[in-house]
């Protein structure tokens, strides 16, 4: 009767060993997946195009706009974006980018897409790799690598606060400052 209690609970240390390995194993985006990036997030279930709009936060920051997207099996260029390779893996090319913006590139393939943010004030890559481990297949989320089915590139103005552009303070502050000297002589003068 011992005997058999400790092949049990042998056994069952080994199942559970085994269910928080595969716990552990659940894919995540990484920096290598995607050359240029400097950063990323993800997996994300659903497709970026329907699911990101300008309150969403990605790296700190809303206001993501699309600016270029290339819809594996219909493109292969879209502007200054050219991506090349089929499947799960390929090279991307992108060109024109204007220094005063944070870009971030989706890739989605199967029920999910990982964001990766770019170098920022770099206006170029060229020849970068990129592939879909950072995504998975279906709705399993410890199986990497579904085929790509687009690859989107958004920008975001830059700011420290994140989207949108910066209101000038010291600009907004003077004027206040002026208007409420102006009421204050106007009331001295009428006072007199």
């Amino acid at each position: 009767m011992l005997k058999q209690s400790l092949y049990a609970l042998a056994g069952a240390a080994i199942i559970g060993t085994s269910f928080v390995g595969a716990a552990e194993a659940q894919v995540q985006c990484s920096t290598d997946n995607l050359g240029g990036a400097v950063d990323c997030e993800g997996p994300v279930e659903g497709n970026p195009s329907n699911d990101i709009d300008s309150t969403d936060f990605f790296f700190g920051k809303d206001d993501w706009m699309q600016a270029l997207k290339v819809d594996i099996g219909t493109n292969t260029v879209d502007g200054g974006l050219t991506v090349d390779g089929t499947g799960t893996s390929g090279t991307y090319s992108l060109t024109g980018l204007d220094a005063n913006h944070h870009y971030m590139i989706t890739l989605k393939g199967g029920n999910s897409f990982s964001a990766y943010l770019l170098e920022q004030g770099v206006t170029s890559f060229t020849n970068e790799i990129w592939n879909t481990d950072g995504i998975y297949k279906g709705n399993n989320v410890n199986n990497p690598g579904p085929d790509l089915s687009n690859f989107v590139v958004w920008k975001n103005r830059i700011d420290d606060n994140g989207g949108g552009e910066k209101i000038p303070e010291p600009a907004a502050m003077a004027g206040l400052m002026a208007v409420g000297a102006g009421i204050v002589i106007n009331r001295r003068k009428k006072s007199q």
